[in-house]
């Protein structure tokens, strides 16, 4: 099968021509400024909460998973030893 010639993509067409319609295309036009009734509003940053009340259980749990696997496995290596 003899390769097809290369042919730009639509959405590449037409993302240039919403650009070039958007003035972006052509040089030496300045980019549109924003009018000083569209102002951004800036919010505080919330404050960071502390969960290390709310999962002690968790990290209580993980411990004990932890404690019992390192446990059956010095047993399996004692048993494999042993036997």
């Amino acid at each position: 099968m003899p390769p097809q010639p290369h042919r730009p993509s639509r959405r590449h067409s037409r993302r240039s021509q919403h650009h070039a319609a958007a003035g972006g295309g052509t040089k030496g036009q300045a980019a549109p400024s924003r009018s000083p009734q569209q102002r951004r509003f800036e919010r505080p940053a919330p404050k960071p909460v502390d969960y290390s009340q709310d999962y002690a259980f968790v990290r209580r749990d993980l411990k004990r998973i932890a404690i019992w696997s390192s446990l059956l496995m010095v047993g399996m290596f004692a048993a494999y030893i042993v036997f």
